[in-house]
C-alpha cells in the first residue's frame, strides 16, 4: 500500500513538473514570437517615417497618445495608408497578447483619421479578440490558467449558470465591463465558450458603443487631460441601457442566478 502511494506521489510530481516545463516553453515561445513581430513593426516605421526616438513607444496612457498624435499627424494626408497600417499593426498585436490599453488606442486612432477611425476600431478590436482567443488556445491560456486559476473557475462558473442564455450573458459582460475584456478574450477557450457565434458575435456588439464613444473622444484629444474624463457619467448613461436589454432574455427566461 505505502508503495502504491509512494508511486502515486512520485507520478503526481513527476507530471507537475512536465506541466511546469511545458508551460515555460510555452512562454518562451510566446514572448520570442512576440519579440520578433515588434522588431518587424520598429523596421517597417524606420524605413518609411522619420521620427524621433519617442515615437518608437506602444501607447499606454493619455499623455502617450498625445505625443504620437502629435508626431504623426503629419503624415496622416502623405502617407495616410501606410500610417493605417502602423496603426492597425499596433492595435491588433496589443490585443493579440492581451495587453489592456484599448481605450488609449481607440483615442489615438480618433485623434488621426477622424470618423474614419469608427469603422476601422470597430474591425481591429474584432480581429485583436480573435486572434487572442486563439493564441489562448495555444499557449497564452496555459499562463493566465497558472497564475490566474480562481479567477477563471469563477468565471466558469457564472458562464455554467447562464448555459440557456449565454450569448445575451456574454454580451451583458462586454457591455458592462466588471470582468476586464483581456481576461474573457484569454479565458474563453479555456471555459469551451465557442469562438462563433458566441465568442465573436458578443464581443463585435458588446464593444460597439464602447469603441465608438472612446474613438470620439479623440476627435478632442488634446482637450482631453485624463480618460476619466471619458468614461463618465455620461458614458454609462448611454451604455447601462443596452446592458439592461442584453438581461432581458435571460431575466424573463428565469436563468441569470
Amino acid at each position: 500500500m505505502n508503495e502504491n502511494k509512494n508511486k502515486n506521489k512520485n507520478n503526481e510530481v513527476s507530471n507537475e513538473q512536465v506541466n511546469l516545463w511545458s508551460l515555460l516553453l510555452k512562454v518562451v515561445l510566446l514572448v520570442l514570437f512576440a519579440v520578433a513581430t515588434l522588431v518587424f513593426l520598429v523596421i517597417y516605421i524606420k524605413k518609411n517615417f522619420e521620427l524621433p526616438d519617442e515615437a518608437l513607444v506602444l501607447p499606454r496612457s493619455l499623455e502617450d497618445a498625445k505625443i504620437l498624435s502629435n508626431i504623426f499627424t503629419k503624415y496622416t494626408n502623405e502617407n495616410r495608408n501606410k500610417l493605417i497600417f502602423v496603426y492597425s499593426y499596433i492595435y491588433v498585436w496589443k490585443s493579440s497578447f492581451g495587453l489592456p490599453g484599448s481605450i488609449v488606442m481607440n483615442i489615438l486612432g480618433g485623434a488621426l483619421f477622424g470618423e474614419v477611425a469608427i469603422p476601422v476600431v470597430i474591425i481591429l478590436s474584432s480581429i485583436g479578440a480573435s486572434f487572442c482567443y486563439f493564441l489562448s488556445k495555444l499557449c497564452l491560456g496555459s499562463l493566465l490558467n497558472y497564475y490566474a486559476a480562481d479567477k477563471i473557475k469563477s468565471l466558469e462558473n457564472k458562464i455554467k449558470q447562464n448555459e440557456g442564455n449565454l450569448f445575451f450573458y456574454l454580451l451583458f459582460i462586454r457591455l458592462f465591463p466588471i470582468t476586464p475584456n483581456w481576461f474573457i478574450n484569454i479565458a474563453s477557450p479555456l471555459i469551451k465558450i465557442r469562438f462563433f457565434p458566441h465568442f465573436f458575435l458578443s464581443n463585435l456588439i458588446g464593444l460597439l458603443s464602447y469603441n465608438i464613444f472612446t474613438t470620439q473622444a479623440g476627435f478632442i484629444l488634446l482637450s482631453l487631460k485624463s480618460t476619466k474624463e471619458i468614461l463618465n457619467a455620461g458614458f454609462f448613461a448611454k451604455t447601462v441601457p443596452l446592458s439592461i436589454l442584453a438581461l432581458i432574455p435571460p431575466l424573463f427566461g428565469n436563468k441569470i442566478k
